[in-house]
């Protein structure tokens, strides 16, 4: 009949459905669970722990595959009991998984591989080079078929791993095989190609809008596909954001000073470094994409060395052609600006050779050795004094993105630099609002890392009230509200249900308690602590549910190495579940640690959403009162607040941290929060505020790092027992991991949620 017959809730963010065993299984991305669901009764009987960031689903075997893009492996799960029975190590992230001809396929967009995994031994038992970015898998005609989205479709033999190229152009995003030929949705140019299987001909048939998958069902061949760029390219996006925080009330629109969500969300709309994270909704965003540079390079000389080549004939705003030079100019900037004003920046760059000398030295810095610009060749080159694994993070960063001869050596406003992306800062006024326009000298190089907008300008409001923010969007005068306030999320989810989003951030937000100080340096009174507090009640009193998910632990749900893990409960759960305080034994923790009735002062201020509200400060004060110590709040002026719980002269007890990441690797977390070097004493700007040092969790560390490079499965696993080493040491009360909340108005469409940006600004729709 062509209707709707039912809506049955599964997990957040579903990505991939695959019918196997009279069931229906669904991968729910932003919760990394797999939900079983009965069709007969409609609803859904399990949901099943799967890795992290489970995205692509298929059956075959008797078993149910699915692909995890974060935890960069294969879970098995057995068709009749639902029971995972295998997780296969990968080594890098999955985009698309298939079955047939004797194996589970998957693709991998890290290494441009195609992986066949033995059904019967779970493990990988060949690896062959497809492409450089491989993003759609199907098994038909005796061969494997991978879509690449530089335009092209390779044929595999999977029995001598032999390969062949056919070019379909456009974006290839999906492939299917039925009635005994190949289709091929290729995205930019609108069109699905049927490729005959023993002629290689290839026919091109149009559907007018971009196409974004397929699939076969009977005689008939069915594809999905975007509305057209007419219906809804254009418009005025309007949206309302909070300042940045109460203790840096300006935004910083510089790429080389930039430090907060919300510029780098607007900047990568503007500009561009070598390499970008994938512009596409859910975790798979994550991934690094190679932007200006054609292809993501692997290091060389030990992994020292990174070696880009620039697309040709890209140009900025201003007509200019992007260069080489314009890199090393980018970084030098900042290290120079940063001499100047110590925003804080430099250190992630004092791994290329040079920078060392240039933090010793007055002026401007030359990293003609470090970064080798070869503008005839275009080519640049990066020379490391030591390994990094995570380098190639810190070029995603707008630090390094290009800038032009005759930039100013100072900060200035994004209005005054040229553009390379797809809008253009068209106007910036400080406390009220950054509009951008399109860049008219943009052209679509890659639709991964800039795939091109729909709203023809987009105006951010910082100077709009909480209270008024949210009135504005129900009633359509703005189209988003950027975190709306706490105290109306209820109202929100009840009346507005369809128009609030929610994805996970990659934060944690806890207490940390001073491990040198008493009553904290003893760890049974920090076990106590961890104990007693309610962390559904902590939730409750930061907006709901849909605000927080409850933790125990460092890393958040969204990070590599990610493994559940929460010993301080009531009832320890399966899969490392939480589900009640343990005030019992933590009286006795603390009647044995000899603190009772010391006095604790709770360190406080107001930072705004997400940060806790006062509420839960009150809250945790009232717990430690409960627990024998004498407490009390400590407020703080938001402008002072990380200065003086920084410091170790303050002497600070215990107070309320958050932390977000800069890139998607654990090391974010632990290395400057909670390892021996990152402690400084009497310094305001430390960020080790637990005073944490553990050699042993150092060691650890050092070796997760180190095994990045190679063996990133090993890494993720060897940081996941460090992350339980820190829980198990307790220097932290962790509390929530908070999510991220964006209303949209009734004429606002096409959301999506991004790891890193948030939500993809660009790719909303203005009816």
């Amino acid at each position: 009949a062509g209707q709707v017959n039912d809506r049955i809730p599964v997990g957040r963010g579903p990505a991939g459905v695959v019918v196997a065993g009279g069931e229906v299984w669904v991968a729910n991305e932003l919760d990394g669970t797999i939900s079983e669901v009965n069709p007969g009764s409609g609803t859904q009987v399990a949901a099943i722990p799967a890795g992290i960031g489970p995205a692509a689903i298929a059956s075959g075997y008797g078993s149910v595959w699915v692909a995890n893009v974060t935890s960069d492996t294969v879970s098995r799960i057995d068709a009749a009991t639902g029971v995972v029975v295998s997780t296969i190590s990968l080594g890098s992230a999955p985009t698309a998984l298939a079955v047939g001809d004797g194996a589970v396929w998957v693709t991998s967009l890290d290494t441009g591989e195609l992986l066949r995994i033995d059904p019967t031994a779970n493990r990988i038992s060949q690896a062959i080079p497809v492409g450089q970015s491989p993003d759609g898998l199907a098994v038909g005609a005796g061969s494997v078929w991978v879509a690449d989205g530089g335009g092209a479709v390779t044929r595999v033999n999977p029995r001598t791993g032999q390969v062949r190229t056919i070019e379909v152009g456009g974006a290839p995003a999906g492939v299917v095989y039925a009635d005994g030929a190949i289709w091929v949705a290729s995205g930019v140019s609108g069109t699905v190609s049927r490729i005959d299987p023993s002629t290689g001909a290839t026919q091109l048939i149009p559907v007018g809008n971009q196409p974004t998958n397929l699939a076969a069902a009977g005689d008939a061949l069915w594809a999905t596909v975007l509305p057209s760029l007419a219906a809804h390219r254009g418009g005025t996006l309007t949206v309302i954001a909070q300042q940045v925080s109460p203790d840096h009330p300006v935004l910083d629109t510089d790429p080389a000073v930039a430090y907060d969500t919300l510029t780098w969300q607007m900047l990568s709309m503007t500009n561009d470094g070598l390499v970008g994270y994938r512009r596409v909704s859910g975790l798979a965003g994550d991934q690094l994409v190679p932007d200006l540079a054609t292809s993501l390079p692997r290091p060389t000389d030990g992994g020292r060395t990174y070696t880009f080549r620039l697309r040709a004939g890209l140009r900025y705003s201003t007509g200019s052609l992007i260069r080489p030079d314009d890199i090393r100019r980018a970084i030098e900037r900042v290290l120079l600006i940063d001499k100047q004003q110590n925003p804080g920046i430099m250190g992630w760059y004092d791994g290329i050779v040079g920078v060392s000398r240039c933090e010793r030295s007055p002026g401007p810095c030359n990293l003609a050795r470090g970064i080798v610009a070869d503008d005839a060749g275009g080519m640049v080159t990066f020379h490391l004094t030591a390994p990094d694994p995570e380098f190639l993070y810190k070029l995603a960063f707008s630090w390094a993105y290009a800038v032009p001869p005759g930039t100013p050596d100072h900060m200035v406003s994004a209005a005054q630099l040229p553009a390379t992306g797809p809008y253009m800062t068209g106007s910036f006024v400080q406390g009220h609002a950054w509009t951008l326009v399109r860049n008219p000298r943009f052209r679509k190089w890659s639709p991964q890392a800039q795939p091109g907008g729909y709203p023809d300008r987009i105006v951010v409001r910082v100077d709009v009230p909480p209270g008024q923010a949210v009135a504005d969007v129900e009633h359509g005068r703005a189209d988003v509200l950027l975190t709306p306030p706490p105290d109306a999320v209820d109202q929100l989810a009840t009346h507005y249900t369809s128009q609030l989003h929610s994805g996970p951030l990659a934060a944690t937000v806890a207490l940390t308690l001073n491990t040198r100080i008493a009553p904290f340096n003893s760890l049974m009174a920090r076990k106590a602590l961890n104990y007693a507090i309610d962390r559904n009640t902590v939730i409750a009193l930061n907006g709901g549910s849909l605000a927080a998910v409850a933790t125990c632990q460092v890393l958040p749900p969204t990070m590599p190495g990610y493994q559940p893990y929460c010993p301080y409960t009531l009832r320890p759960g399966p899969g490392g579940a939480g589900s009640a305080p343990d005030l019992a034994q933590a009286e006795r923790l603390v009647q044995a640690s000899g603190t009772q009735g010391d006095k604790v002062v709770v360190l406080y201020s107001d930072q705004g959403t997400p940060f806790p509200s006062l509420a839960t400060a009150r809250y945790v004060v009232s717990v430690l009162d409960v627990l024998g110590y004498r407490a009390s709040l400590r407020p703080v002026d938001p402008n002072a607040y990380w200065n003086v719980f920084g410091d170790s002269r303050n002497r600070v007890q215990v107070g309320f941290y958050g932390w977000f990441q800069d890139y998607p690797a654990p090391s974010d977390f632990i290395d400057p929060l909670l390892t021996c070097g990152f402690f400084v004493s009497d310094n305001p700007g430390n960020a080790n505020t637990a005073e944490f040092c553990d050699p042993q969790v150092d060691a650890q560390a050092r070796q997760a790092l180190a095994s990045q490079v190679g063996d990133p499965a090993t890494a993720a696993g060897q940081w996941a027992a460090v992350d339980h080493e820190i829980v198990d040491q307790a220097p932290w009360v962790p509390l929530y991991n908070p999510r991220d909340l964006t209303v949209l108005s009734a004429r606002t469409g096409n959301y999506q949620f991004h790891p890193y940006w948030n939500l993809l600004l660009d790719q909303l729709w203005i009816r």
